[in-house]
């Protein structure tokens, strides 16, 4: 997408944090957002982390009732005319899954004021964690949807539902889902190992240029499978060891986003010790990992072709 208006295609892109992990506020921990300025010719300049029109970093403000890791850390851009004022602007995704508007300036700027993209009078967002637009016809019916993949795989559909798009170009109705969310773990000889995995990533294009859109997705896959001559008592405690101290870690993060600056600038007490103690309880859980099950990563393209 040429976002600054100079006739040459830029790259744009998210993050899941402005600063390091250990040394960041959780309490203000936030994404931005980062271009590749085109130079032509498949040149493009180092990435810079984008601006609004006021010069200062674009960062997602969660708004009431929100936290900054849930709304405004992962930002998954998209660029879009969103309002049908011919200026490019940019929709994120973030983590808690839900999707936000920087409307465009034109020449690369962005109002530094996002709006949430809502579906009736509340804020749209996937049942699952890692939102990631893209906006395609996928209905043929003449006006753009959304579409997302999420953290647990998937994706996802809100249809537009403008009776007039050349007057209001967006009416979302609420996520249904195209292809489920993963939900088990696989091995390499499972018959779910021939299905999309987890963090699905989607891209809508005709690919087979019959004149219909298709779907790509790309996702990862942790293959696992246990180790021969293992206790199976020994692993079945492991690995519920691991579910308790992965759902703590969670609950404990998010506590952490209501704690006072007075709160956290103590980290050896209450809640931010805990959470410290989790951690180090995970990292020696991880470890033990290698008693009992192999593991293999990968990452699949998966095609859905339109009918």
């Amino acid at each position: 997408m040429d976002l600054n208006e100079d006739g040459k295609l830029d790259i744009l892109s998210g993050c899941y944090s402005e600063t390091n992990f250990e040394k960041m506020s959780l309490k203000h921990m936030a994404g931005l957002f980062f271009v590749l300025w085109g130079k032509g010719q498949g040149q493009f300049s180092p990435p810079e982390a984008l601006k609004g029109a006021d010069n200062k970093l674009l960062i997602i403000n969660p708004g009431s009732g929100a936290t900054h890791v849930d709304r405004s850390s992962c930002t998954r851009p998209t660029a879009i005319d969103w309002n049908g004022d011919g200026k490019i602007d940019i929709v994120s995704g973030n983590l808690e899954g839900s999707f936000t508007v920087f409307l465009g300036e034109g020449k690369g700027l962005f109002n530094p004021k996002n709006t949430w993209i809502r579906s009736g009078d509340e804020i749209l967002k996937l049942k699952q964690r890692h939102s990631d637009p893209t906006f395609a016809d996928i209905d043929g019916d003449g006006d753009l949807d959304l579409l997302s993949g999420s953290g647990s795989g998937g994706i996802f559909w809100a249809e537009n539902k403008t009776p007039d798009p050349k007057v209001n170009r967006f009416k979302l109705s609420k996520f249904k889902t195209l292809v489920p969310p993963h939900t088990k773990r696989l091995t390499f000889d499972s018959y779910e190992s021939a299905k999309p995995s987890y963090s699905s990533r989607i891209w809508v294009d005709d690919i087979n240029a019959d004149g219909k859109l298709d779907i790509l997705l790309g996702d990862k896959a942790i293959f696992e499978w246990p180790k021969k001559g293992i206790d199976q008592k020994a692993y079945e405690k492991w690995r519920a060891d691991h579910e308790k101290l992965l759902k703590r870690n969670f609950e404990l993060f998010h506590e952490i986003q209501k704690l006072t600056e007075e709160e956290l600038a103590h980290p050896d007490e209450g809640r931010p010790k805990e959470l410290a103690e989790v951690r180090n309880r995970l990292g020696i859980n991880h470890d033990q990992k290698e008693q009992f099950i192999y593991t293999e990563e990968a990452g699949h393209v998966w095609i859905y072709y339109g009918k």
